[in-house]
């Protein structure tokens, strides 16, 4: 312990013995800048963007405009019906129906109750 910390950080280890065993190891920001997590740091933000990017891509192809308004009048308002959503929309009921049938396929969202007096649920990470 003492070698290792005197390389990496140029101090010394403390320890101190009370009710129970401390170390304290003293850092720098020049140490910390050799850790392999501050190493790997690059490396997972490469990959994180790269996962991200494919994912988001993969949503924005998923969901259609229709689709993302639907879910939009669901985020204002979670016991709206399939008439109401129709009317804002300018569309069908037949055609919000259509839409929330592959919402639901998709695993975006899902009805709690009944259709009377239920809501819709949001499914923040899909499936």
């Amino acid at each position: 312990m003492y070698k290792y910390t005197k390389i990496y950080s140029g101090g010394l280890p403390e320890l101190k013995e009370d009710d129970i065993f401390r170390a304290y190891i003293p850092l720098t920001e020049d140490a910390n800048e050799h850790t392999i997590e501050h190493k790997n740091d690059h490396v997972n933000d490469h990959v994180n963007d790269r996962v991200n990017d494919r994912v988001n891509d993969r949503i924005n192809e998923y969901i259609t405009d229709k689709e993302l308004k639907i879910i939009k009048l669901i985020e204002e308002n979670a016991r709206i019906t399939h008439n109401e959503m129709a009317n804002k929309l300018g569309v069908s009921e037949k055609t919000v129906r259509r839409t929330t049938q592959k919402l639901k396929e998709k695993g975006l969202i899902r009805r709690v109750g009944a259709d009377k007096n239920g809501y819709w649920e949001i499914i923040k990470n899909g499936r």
